[in-house]
């Protein structure tokens, strides 16, 4: 080869090099030779698990009456969540003992009133359970 020839191909190979393009490994930086890592592998994260749906006061209430043993039809929903209600704010108003009198008169089914009034205290207005944990809703 004549060094016309060579003095270009030199010269682009030089250009290359210095570019980053081309690298030299040695022997000691060959693939095979890659030192070991020290870092962890990463592990996958878990799957988050389902979140309940939250459910709704009157979900609760009518939970409870299911538990005590009644079933609400469901024309008959709104107007018992409105009665739960209506013996939280009477007991705000009244006090418990004169609202406890009133229900316990009012001619009503004595087990039904007492699971409507433990429901409504236990789901719309909790900070009267303090006041039933010590005694019973008779009159």
């Amino acid at each position: 080869m004549k060094i016309k020839e060579i003095v270009p191909v030199t010269v682009i190979v030089l250009a290359l090099g210095l570019s980053g393009c081309v690298t030299v490994q040695s022997p000691e930086q060959s693939p095979s030779a890659v030192p070991p890592t020290t870092e962890e592998p990463v592990t996958p994260p878990t799957p988050a698990k389902p979140v309940a749906p939250v459910q709704t006061k009157a979900e609760e209430f009518f939970e409870f009456l299911e538990y005590q043993g009644y079933s609400v039809a469901k024309k008959d929903q709104q107007s018992l969540v409105d009665l739960a209600i209506e013996i939280c704010d009477s007991f705000d108003a009244n006090g418990i003992d004169k609202t406890v009198r009133a229900l316990s008169s009012s001619g009503a089914d004595e087990d039904k009133w007492i699971s409507v009034t433990a429901g409504a205290v236990l789901v719309y207005c909790p900070e009267y359970e303090d006041s039933f944990s010590n005694t019973s809703l008779e009159a």
